[in-house]
């Protein structure tokens, strides 16, 4: 349970509830999650994001040593997204968003469980969201999140290469 007081703990903090606060993320009601699954829901300003946000079910055993393993997730069927309904736009997002990766259960992202241990090199290439074990539940909502807004109207961020 020491993974579940971890994660309760970042949950807690200022980064996440900032996100929340910002309309970055939110937790939605239901489904209930039992340990250790959580689900998140991130915000996307693309026109080609179904409903402008994509949900994902956590996958958080071993939390925070182990990477989590997200899944996008319909909350109405409480089953994994439909390949069809899979967020579409840049390349970026079409990559990390691949319903035929890891059988649709995982992202191709340097923070998540099934993509990372592959790619050696991720950690030198996208050190700030290739997870460590000091690494919290924002480092990957963050990815996600960055993903899903590729251009900001700020102009700031640039698209995050996955390959």
């Amino acid at each position: 349970m020491m993974d579940e007081a971890a994660f309760r703990k970042d949950l807690e903090s200022d980064a996440f509830q900032i996100g929340i606060l910002e309309g970055y993320w939110e937790v939605p009601s239901a489904p209930p999650a039992a340990w250790p699954y959580w689900f998140v829901t991130v915000r996307s300003n693309l026109p080609t994001v179904n409903g402008g946000a994509v949900t994902l079910r956590f996958t958080l055993d071993g939390y925070p040593a182990r990477p989590p393993q997200a899944t996008p997730w319909d909350l109405a069927k409480n089953t994994p997204l439909a390949a069809a309904d899979y967020p579409k736009g840049p390349r970026t997002l079409t990559q990390a968003f691949n319903p035929n990766w890891h059988g649709g259960q995982a992202l191709y992202l340097p923070c998540d469980r099934s993509a990372r241990d592959g790619h050696p090199n991720w950690q030198a290439q996208h050190p700030d969201y290739y997870w460590q074990p000091t690494s919290t539940i924002v480092t990957y909502l963050q990815c996600v999140r960055r993903v899903l807004n590729p251009f900001r109207y700020d102009n700031q961020d640039q698209p995050l290469p996955v390959a």
